[in-house]
């Protein structure tokens, strides 16, 4: 049972949990357990941290606002969806969720990293870029 992950949110899957457990520690006679109620971020979430990545790097590429400019002391380089990760969305994740890798986050994690962001970019130059609902359509 190194390193296994389950999800149990039903009352079968609650069975069978408590039932791997027992089994485990029949066998073992020692558990360490780590248990969330945090969901995990989604699959449309995680795309949509990319979308909005890339939107934010189009916003300041066409507000003339380099990496150079946002970051201090770096050469001019226009931004890109994974600049834009790289750079900003990452440190700021973990920072908030104090989690190693976007991959590991929560739909909170998600909304407080995007919230940090939107308000920083707001506060120091006076835009915001919208949250993706749909990626496929970008508000103007």
């Amino acid at each position: 049972m190194k390193g296994q992950h389950s999800v149990v949110n039903s009352q079968a899957s609650l069975e069978l949990a408590i039932q791997e457990l027992r089994d485990t520690w029949e066998r073992n006679r020692w558990l360490q357990l780590s248990i969330s109620t945090e969901k995990a971020k989604s699959k449309l979430q995680f795309s949509a941290m990319h979308v909005f990545c890339e939107w934010l790097a189009e916003e300041f590429n066409d507000r003339g606002l380099d990496m150079k400019v946002v970051l201090s002391h770096h050469p001019e380089i226009s931004w890109s969806k994974d600049t834009v990760k790289e750079k900003i969305w990452k440190p700021v994740y973990k920072a908030i969720s104090e989690k190693a890798t976007t991959t590991q986050g929560s739909t909170k994690d998600y909304t407080d990293t995007y919230d940090e962001i939107n308000k920083f970019i707001g506060n120091t130059w006076g835009f915001h870029v919208a949250w993706p609902e749909d990626k496929s359509k970008r508000a103007a």
